[in-house]
């Protein structure tokens, strides 16, 4: 489930397994589905992270279980 939370430039959307947060929600949840699956990030949803995390730590894969619709 991703997070949101407020900065100085407005609301972050925040994968819950990387840490990396984004702008909006759609590119959140697709890192946070990718992540799952992965055990990894992916370079091309990271470029679009406003937040980076101070250190970088992914969770086991599938930890959240499977994705549902």
């Amino acid at each position: 489930m991703v997070n949101e939370f407020e900065r100085k430039i407005g609301a972050v959307f925040q994968c819950e397994i990387c840490g990396f947060g984004y702008k909006d929600l759609d590119t959140a949840e697709r890192c946070e589905e990718y992540c799952n699956i992965n055990g990894s990030c992916s370079i091309e949803i990271t470029n679009k992270a406003i937040y980076r995390p101070s250190t970088h730590a992914i969770a086991a894969p599938n930890l959240l279980g499977p994705r549902k619709s």
